[in-house]
């Protein structure tokens, strides 16, 4: 008799891992197609707003939020270039101008959390700083997505300050 409720049991609880097994798999596709649709539009706005020759070759450094909001920076060593495009537009730097950028970490409402993570990004080039926005929701600080964020932002800050030194 407990064999088979034992069986009861165990039947529905395949059945639910498996739909679950199923339908993250469908999530986890959608998301995949999602960044790399996000950082070609990202990238072929770019190359076309700046007109940046298609033969030289850039790296690209595609961030994608945790809401969406995407920004792409790409480095044009040959021609000392540098684009970030964010979704509402493109700045052109030169490489060899110095630049700063800032990683803003807000505190969030509960007791040691964090909310809104970006990089603000000036320089005498532009006419308004750059606000490039890698987290706009609310995670615990030390937690592994908090840390990715951080690290995210700080690795941004290392290539928009020094360019040349980084490479992927």
């Amino acid at each position: 008799m407990a064999k088979f409720i034992l069986l009861a049991l165990l039947i529905p609880i395949t059945a639910l891992n498996f739909y679950l097994l199923v339908v993250g798999r469908g999530k986890q596709a959608k998301g995949k197609m999602d960044y790399k649709k996000a950082v070609q539009t990202l990238t072929k706005r770019a190359i076309d707003d700046l007109s940046l020759r298609k033969g030289d070759p850039f790296e690209v450094f595609p961030y994608l939020s945790d809401d969406g909001d995407s920004a792409i920076v790409l480095i044009q060593k040959k021609r000392d270039i540098i684009a970030i495009a964010t979704e509402d537009k493109t700045y052109r730097m030169s490489i060899k101008k110095p630049r700063s950028c800032e990683v803003v970490a807000n505190p969030g409402t509960k007791r040691k959390s964090i909310k809104g993570v970006a990089c603000i990004v000036s320089s005498e080039e532009l006419e308004e700083d750059i606000e490039i926005v890698l987290s706009r929701k609310e995670h615990r600080k030390g937690s592994y997505i908090s840390t990715f964020v951080m690290d995210n932002a700080n690795e941004l800050k290392r290539l928009l300050e020094s360019p040349l030194s980084f490479s992927k």
